[in-house]
Formats: structure tokens, sequence, C-alpha cells
């Protein structure tokens, strides 16, 4: 089966990716408000924040500096270092300007939620008007990711993950005993 390359996202059909950049957009809005409520969601939380904040503002940016065809590698790259440097602009900015406004804490939740909201939504606007008519999308086969040595394979960070919450939440050890003989077996 094909399936569109996600780390080439700046590469895609216009509605498509503004479309994945929405649902990220309401899912970390409604995770934020659950946790807000007292109702968080441990991995869930963690997972799309750190795909919200470390791709989509990076795969936005590429789109408005018109930066296509240039493979996954650099694509991925570029992505997370125009994140990473435009999230800390940004969070610079707020610390300097806020407290002026009178928020006396800019980077608490919620002043990081809306800034960073209207930071991608004012990014998605300005993408349509200057990108809306690129498309290119590179198509990667997934039939190779089904295969039994893969997912055996991609079971080890999930364990590692897994070990350390039933560690920390449950004082059980025996998710990461399991990983290191998990992980002596392959490399036998």
């Amino acid at each position: 089966m094909l399936l569109k390359n996600p780390l080439q996202m700046n590469d895609w059909k216009f509605g498509s990716f503004i479309k994945l950049i929405i649902i990220v957009q309401i899912l970390i809005l409604i995770l934020i408000g659950l946790k807000l409520n007292g109702i968080p969601i441990p991995l869930v939380n963690q997972l799309t924040g750190f795909i919200y904040l470390t791709f989509i503002p990076g795969f936005l940016l590429l789109r408005v500096l018109k930066i296509h065809r240039v493979g996954t590698v650099k694509s991925l790259l570029f992505a997370v270092g125009l994140s990473i440097a435009s999230i800390m602009f940004l969070g610079f900015l707020m610390n300097m300007i806020l407290p002026l406004l009178g928020i006396s804490r800019p980077l608490s939740t919620i002043p990081l939620a809306v800034v960073l909201c209207v930071y991608v939504v004012f990014l998605s606007i300005i993408c349509y008007i200057r990108d809306r008519d690129f498309e290119s999308p590179d198509m990667i086969d997934t039939s190779e990711l089904f295969s039994p040595v893969f997912l055996f394979l991609a079971l080890i960070p999930f364990l590692a993950i897994f070990g350390s919450l039933a560690t920390n939440f449950y004082h059980s050890n025996l998710i990461s005993m399991l990983l290191i003989v998990l992980i002596g077996a392959v490399l036998l």
C-alpha cells in the first residue's frame, strides 16, 4: 500500500496538509483542556505535544518559504530546526512582551497555548496565500512496515516507554526486566 510520506508534508497537496494541521491543533487544544480540568492522559499528551511542537511550525514555515523537493532527511531536519528555533524565539518574545500587557506568568499553560495556537493559524493563513497550489507528494511503500521482523523490532521502544511508566506509576519493573531479556534475544 502506498502512503504519503509524513516526513515530507511540505510537498503534500495543501488541502491534505492543512487538514492534518487542523486535526493536530484541535487535538492539542482538547488535551490541554482535559489536563487543566484534572484529566491528564499520560502518553497521548506527551506524544501529541511532541509532534505539535517539533514538526508542525517547521513544516508550515517550509511551505511559507516555498521549500519543496529537498528529500526526506533534509525536509525532516529543516522542519525540526525551524520549529525549535521559531518556538524558542516566540517564547522569548512572549516573555518580553506579555508582562508589559499585565500577564505576570507569560510562560504558563494558557498563554503558551493561546500564543502557539495563534502562531500556527497565522502561519497556516500565510501558507494558503503563498503556497496553496503546490502539490508533489512523495509516496512510501508500507508493505515492509507490517512485516513480522519490523513489528518485533518496533516493539522494543514501546516496551521501554511502558516499562518506565509501569515503574513510575505502579512500582513494578517487570516490563523493564522483560525488555532486557528481549534486547539480549535480539542481539543473539
